[in-house]
Parts: C-alpha cells; sequence; structure tokens
C-alpha cells in the first residue's frame, strides 16, 4: 500500500516488479565521463518504488536555500516486504565526499519524504513512513584497494549524519543495503 501512495504522489516513480527486479540508477551528468560513477544497478529489488528529483533546479520557488534546504540526494528507494518498509535515501558520488553537504541532501530529502507523508495522511488517510526504517547510503568511486573488514558492520546507518558507504558498488542486492 505505502508503494501505490507514494507512486501517485510523486511524478516519475518506477516501479519494480518481480519479472523485472533490478534498479538501475543514473548520474547524468556523469554518463559520458570518463573514471566516474555514472551508474549503479540494485538487484533483488523486489516490489520498490524509486525516484529522483536531482534534476530539478530547486525544491519549490517559494523556499530560500538557508543551511541547505533546497539540497537533495539522488534517489530515494522505499521498500515494502513482508510487512515492513524501508526508505532508503542514496548519494552517488565519484570524487570529493564531504561530509557536511552529505548530512544536508539527505537531511533536505528526508524532509520531502515527511511532506509526501503529510499529503499520504491527508489524502489518502495512510502514513508512509509509520513504522519503516530509513537507511542512507552513499555509492563512490573509490582507488582499488583491496582491503578485507577487520570488524562486523554494527550500525543501521538510520540517520542522515551516519550514512553507509559502499565503495565502486558491483550490483549490491537491496537486502545488503537495508
Amino acid at each position: 500500500m505505502p508503494l501505490e501512495i507514494i507512486s501517485a504522489i510523486v511524478e516519475q516513480c518506477s516501479i519494480s516488479t518481480t519479472t523485472n527486479p533490478s534498479i538501475k540508477l543514473v548520474e547524468a551528468k556523469n554518463k559520458s565521463k570518463p573514471n566516474t560513477l555514472s551508474q549503479v544497478t540494485i538487484e533483488k529489488a523486489h516490489d520498490s518504488v524509486w525516484f529522483s528529483v536531482d534534476r530539478k533546479k530547486k525544491w519549490s520557488s517559494y523556499l530560500t536555500d538557508a543551511q541547505g534546504i533546497q539540497k537533495r540526494c539522488d534517489y530515494v528507494i522505499i521498500n515494502a516486504v513482508d510487512g515492513t518498509t524501508t526508505i532508503l535515501f542514496v548519494e552517488l558520488k565519484s570524487a570529493n565526499i564531504e561530509k557536511d553537504e552529505l548530512y544536508e541532501k539527505f537531511r533536505a530529502k528526508e524532509c520531502f519524504i515527511d511532506y509526501c507523508d503529510s499529503i499520504a495522511r491527508k489524502f489518502f488517510g495512510r502514513s508512509i513512513t509509520k513504522g519503516c526504517k530509513k537507511r542512507f547510503v552513499v555509492f563512490y568511486l573509490a582507488p582499488s584497494i583491496a582491503k578485507t573488514p577487520t570488524r562486523p558492520i554494527t550500525s543501521n546507518y538510520d540517520r542522515p549524519n551516519n550514512p553507509r558507504y559502499f565503495p565502486n558498488p558491483n550490483r549490491p542486492k537491496l537486502k545488503q543495503l537495508i
């Protein structure tokens, strides 16, 4: 149900199905540039809706850009499986990962999702965020240095100021991200 509601609210949503359960995230401005992260394909993303409003210049002509209000991350993926909804905020970076800028982008997009939730409650009588998990992910291009993790990943990456970083993503599965 949250997937149908978000599709009715946000323009240009894409929906993954059981026949085509992959999500292709494209960074259009990097498409023809060498040595840049231009696309990431997320596998096994059944029952998901995703969208990007990164192409638009401004969210709203009524808002200023004070403290990064007009910023936004590249994509939002909403997945609903087994009664659990997860909202995944995604940023694709080729270089220069600035944590303050990422925080502003994730926080502003989180406000947009809260706004969509307000619309869903008023017009559809349902919340799209109640009881859902939020995850923040950064896919980035990194030099190829073979490293083996020495400690387990323990954080939930559920806050805009604490995203999970994925270097050189090679067709990650949605389950790895949530």
